[in-house]
């Protein structure tokens, strides 16, 4: 597994330099539980986001709040970092 800080260390070279790194997972997950949450409740966003079986429209939730799950229990991490590039 690689961890952030070897992210940021190949990430930083004489050209790029990292000038911002914030760990957006509590956001993130709230967005996964509002987008699972949408394809129960909106009809419109359901049938833009499953055209095909309710199979597909089961798997999607699932995942949704799956990965939402993982979020919130600090087993998976989102970030944004934001890199400049040196002139």
């Amino acid at each position: 597994m690689v961890g952030l800080k070897h992210i940021i260390a190949s990430m930083s070279t004489s050209r790029a330099s990292i000038q911002n790194a914030t760990d957006v997972s509590e956001a993130y997950a709230v967005s996964l539980r509002k987008q699972e949450q949408d394809l129960v409740d909106d009809k419109r966003y359901r049938q833009e986001q499953n055209q095909s079986t309710l199979n597909c429209w089961r798997q999607r939730r699932l995942l949704l709040i799956w990965e939402a799950g993982l979020t919130c229990a600090g087993l998976l991490q989102r970030w944004r970092i934001v890199v400049v590039v040196n002139e």
